[in-house]
């Protein structure tokens, strides 16, 4: 027992005095707890008997005030504090936990979503503010991270899967409060760096809605920002409405578990050579391939119908999808401030929720409408507009370049 007790204070000692150790953990247990409820939203609303409409009505409310309040929250965690920031988002978390837990009805479970979403952003985002503040070995560090954030979405969706079809969704979501839990302790064993602070007092809501805008003047933050709304658009689809369509034919919440785990433990052999990638290949034709290969899976999916078939389809397009996330990092990042990151990374995750808004309501209203395998192609059609615009807006910044180093070799 004194051996117990003195490694737990060890193991204190090592958190607090290393707070890289803390957010690497932080972003595994984040990923752990979203990635276990966000297939579970819609098969526990469809066990509810509620319409396929007002599913993608509740999936989608989970992202309304993440994308009103996405650069707020960036400018709160600049100004009072990232870490005070961090702790409010955990224990929303935990709020969430309890209400998805006692969810009998669609407004329980109305409730549960807007507050897992609130608190969720908040979380997300000043965990990426963290990790982006040293520009020290930048690459490597967000590849470390998003190696542990990977385990998370990979483990997440398998354990969840696997407790609601063993025993039942709400062991599943007591699952997600006791990773909610863990999210609490690890904020409280963070301090808050003194050179992170702003004084509140000169940092006003419409100062953080001026830099925003100011932000978006640079092409490559809107092209950036459009990036990460596809990769995370077509892994919503991948985590909401996939599931429907994979229950529809005839595949076991636990198999759906497992196809969606190996989607994302794919990503796990892409980013330990992130850095290598980035200098070999360049940002634009990562891009290019990231996004004909994820959008393979909105495409294929309505004409396969066998669980070895989707095994191969979510490898292969969890392989691209897995590039975007230190991607988009990455390019915030040489984009932006240490002063501005909060906002930056605010505007980043407004696009992000935007996509998880409009997936589901789209996705719902269009299945209602043309039939869930028509709707995969149809929003493949769309994302692939999209990521034409995105690669263009990356065309035009390099020939802006270009053109001045030419010169300098004439000179």
């Amino acid at each position: 027992m004194a051996l117990l007790a003195h490694g737990g204070v060890d193991m204190q000692n090592k958190m607090t005095k290393n707070p890289w150790f803390v957010i690497l953990f932080s972003g595994l247990f984040y990923w752990l707890a979203h990635s276990l409820t966000r297939p579970l939203i819609a098969l526990y609303a469809q066990s509810l008997g509620i319409s396929e409409v007002k599913i993608g009505f509740i999936v989608g409310i989970y992202a309304v005030l993440p994308f009103l309040l996405a650069i707020a929250s960036g400018g709160m965690a600049d100004s009072i504090g990232r870490v005070k920031v961090l702790r409010i988002g955990t224990i929303l978390m935990l709020v969430s936990g309890i209400f998805y837990m006692i969810a009998t009805n669609i407004y329980l479970l109305m409730i549960a979503q807007i507050i897992a979403g609130l608190g969720q952003m908040t979380v997300w985002l000043v965990i990426q503010v963290l990790i982006t503040d040293s520009n020290q070995n930048q690459a490597e560090r967000i590849a470390s991270f998003t190696v542990y954030n990977t385990i998370g979405q990979m483990m997440g969706p398998l354990i969840g899967g696997f407790l609601a079809e063993k025993y039942s969704m709400n062991i599943s979501f007591g699952v997600y409060t006791a990773f909610s839990v863990l999210l609490v302790l690890l904020a409280f064993q963070l301090k808050e760096p003194a050179t992170n602070r702003i004084d509140s007092g000169t940092y006003s809501i419409k100062d953080m809605y001026t830099k925003s805008f100011a932000l978006l003047k640079n092409r490559e933050i809107i092209a950036t920002l459009l990036c990460t709304f596809i990769a995370l658009f077509i892994l919503d689809v991948r985590m909401t409405f996939l599931p429907i369509y994979l229950q529809d034919i005839g595949i076991s919440p636990f198999k759906i578990g497992i196809l969606i785990s190996l989607g994302t433990s794919t990503a796990l052999f892409i980013k330990p050579i992130y850095p290598v990638l980035i200098r070999v290949l360049g940002i634009k034709t990562l891009l290019i391939l990231t996004f004909a290969i994820s959008l393979s899976l909105l495409f294929i999916t309505p004409l396969i119908n066998h669980f070895y078939s989707f095994v191969l389809l979510l490898v292969f397009s969890g392989i691209a999808l897995g590039i975007n996330q230190p991607l988009s990092l990455s390019m915030i990042s040489e984009q932006t401030s240490s002063n501005e990151r909060g906002i930056a990374v605010g505007l980043r995750l407004m696009a992000n929720r935007l996509a998880q808004f409009m997936d589901p309501i789209l996705f719902g209203i269009l299945t209602a409408v043309i039939g869930i395998k028509l709707t995969f192609i149809l929003i493949g059609l769309l994302l692939l507009l999209l990521s034409v615009v995105t690669i263009s807006l990356l065309q035009v910044k390099e020939r802006k370049r270009k053109v001045p180093s030419l010169k300098e070799k004439v000179l």
